[in-house]
């Protein structure tokens, strides 16, 4: 998780607990030592906080937050289609820096994946809820040059390629000529010693 982020889970989280709802204060306190187990890469310890509240989360707020903890979790350790998975449970209606923080993660894996104009969209659909996000920017950035990079590199190869087949389709033509040739003239010295024969009797 980036500072931004950290910051936003752990703001929402204390906005959660001074609500005076007494539900809701376990469960923060729960995803706030979550966030203290990802901070200090505790990664199955933050897991399993996360896990609690996810699963059980009677306010969808906390849920959501849950969730995205959740997914940070799983990104943080590679695990990019489970963090995907729970990505994709954050509802629409949660805080919109979750929502942000959520589509940017989601631009990360792209990312990593080599999925560039997969975390282009992403990234920008990010800066569409949060725009002073300096991160997405920098990656929405990132992820354009390397689409075009690729793209490069996809065209110099298709070149490449088409120069071989060509060079090998004008090898077998040259080949075939050649054995035309030497047929041909193998066909001819046949037929003057047939003819040289036949002259002898």
């Amino acid at each position: 998780m980036t500072r931004t982020i950290r910051r936003a889970l752990l703001a929402g989280l204390f906005a959660v607990a001074c609500t005076g709802c007494d539900a809701r204060v376990p469960e923060s306190l729960e995803i706030l030592s979550g966030t203290l187990s990802w901070a200090r890469g505790q990664w199955q310890r933050a897991t399993v906080s996360f896990l609690r509240v996810a699963d059980n989360a009677a306010d969808a707020q906390i849920r959501d937050y849950a969730l995205y903890g959740l997914a940070s979790t799983y990104l943080a350790e590679e695990e990019y289609d489970a963090a995907l998975s729970r990505l994709a449970s954050v509802s629409s209606a949660a805080d919109a820096r979750v929502r942000a923080s959520a589509l940017y993660q989601a631009g990360i894996i792209a990312f990593r994946r080599e999925e560039f104009a997969k975390a282009s969209d992403l990234f920008r659909s990010s800066l569409e809820i949060d725009g002073q996000s300096l991160d997405a920017k920098i990656n929405l950035e990132l992820s354009r040059r390397s689409e075009r990079n690729a793209r490069r590199s996809q065209s110099r190869s298709r070149s490449s390629v088409s120069e071989g087949r060509d060079a090998t389709q004008s090898e077998r033509l040259i080949f075939d000529l050649v054995r035309r040739k030497e047929n041909d003239q193998w066909k001819n010295r046949e037929a003057a010693a047939t003819g040289s024969a036949v002259a002898d009797h």
